[in-house]
């Protein structure tokens, strides 16, 4: 398999929108690397592998941006 990981920072609380993810969409957006790394409190790891689509990725975008909304407010896409 062949893994791409990518480590992204955040305009919001990651475990409130690792959270809402979880919980709205049935996705697992990633890891909040403040638990391995507290100098990055925003920063979330994402991950994907050949075996997600376009799709997938795509409902994942919708997810972050719909929780990123939901924590601070709109979200300029």
């Amino acid at each position: 398999p062949v893994v791409r990981e990518f480590a992204v920072a955040l305009d919001g609380d990651v475990n409130a929108v690792i959270a809402h993810c979880q919980q709205a969409h049935g996705i697992n957006p990633g890891h909040a690397l403040a638990a391995d790394f507290p100098g990055h409190p925003n920063g979330l790891l994402v991950a994907v592998t050949e075996q997600r689509t376009k799709a997938d990725i795509d409902a994942l975008v919708r997810a972050v941006r719909s929780a990123l909304g939901a924590t601070v407010g709109e979200v300029a896409v």
